[in-house]
């Protein structure tokens, strides 16, 4: 009864997931999120993979790297933006979206990659038309992670 039992949740899990897969991770690099990241497909609602690095401008040094799945992607939040805590201390957060399995590779480093990696969402406005500002829910984890 327990294997049936077992076999009708995964069955449902199965119909509720879409056939895009990311890589959905959260760490410091880009490497450490690729090796934790958990390779299952996402939910059916969300058909876009999305990336978010947040790294020292100077040095280059990532302090966050945050893969998921999500159901949209504003365009105004791809490329990278400079976040000030104080006024001799900021960093460079970078974002793009795309919507093939395992296109959330990279970690982007200016805008010109974020672009790119994103250029198929880019010229489809149907995959990113409904904004939504991950922007402002990935500050709060950054600054509870690290800070």
């Amino acid at each position: 009864m327990l294997a049936l039992e077992l076999v009708a949740i995964l069955a449902a899990f199965r119909s509720a997931s879409s056939s895009l897969t990311c890589f959905t991770c959260s760490s410091s690099s880009n490497e450490a999120c690729n090796r934790k990241a958990i390779d299952q497909p996402c939910m059916l609602q969300n058909a876009v993979c999305m990336t978010t690095h947040t790294f020292m401008p100077d040095s280059l040094q990532s302090v966050s790297v945050e893969k998921k799945c999500v159901s949209q992607c504003n365009a105004s939040l791809i490329g990278c933006h400079l976040f000030n805590q104080s006024p001799s201390f900021f960093y460079k957060i970078c974002t793009y979206c795309c919507d093939k399995n395992y296109c959330n590779l990279n970690a982007t480093l200016d805008s010109n990659e974020s672009m790119a990696h994103s250029r198929s969402l880019l010229s489809s406005s149907a995959s990113y038309n409904q904004p939504t500002n991950y922007f402002l829910f990935t500050l709060p984890f950054i600054f509870s992670t690290y800070f």
